[in-house]
């Protein structure tokens, strides 16, 4: 959903398992170990160009939902989740990846 992938998928077809969540945290931890691929395999240019688009797909504004801080997650069931990640924890990695997003930017002061 608007680049950011769901916290449990199913292993053999990808789609969303049971009423798992679309996960800004587990999308971000993800797109470190994907940007980390495309920085060590350069030298295969397929590897760079697919870690690039999933980069670019991941629309961060939209987590933001309206507010300053980028909300934890969305369902479709429910829509968005109203805790936000607005605590010091693992949410540095999130913030650093939306601010620095060639394609959908948040503002720093996030």
């Amino acid at each position: 959903m608007n680049g950011f992938f769901y916290h449990f998928v199913d292993r053999t077809t990808g789609a969303r398992s049971g009423t798992s969540e679309v996960s800004s945290i587990d999308t971000a931890i993800l797109l470190c170990g994907v940007l980390m691929c495309r920085q060590c395999f350069s030298q295969d240019a397929q590897i760079p160009s697919l870690a690039t688009q999933i980069y670019d797909n991941v629309n961060f504004n939209w987590m933001l939902n309206g507010g300053t801080t980028l909300s934890m997650g969305w369902t479709p069931d429910s829509g968005f989740i109203v805790n936000r990640w607005d605590t010091y924890c693992e949410l540095m990695m999130l913030y650093l990846l939306a601010m620095a997003s060639p394609t959908y930017p948040i503002p720093a002061s996030s």
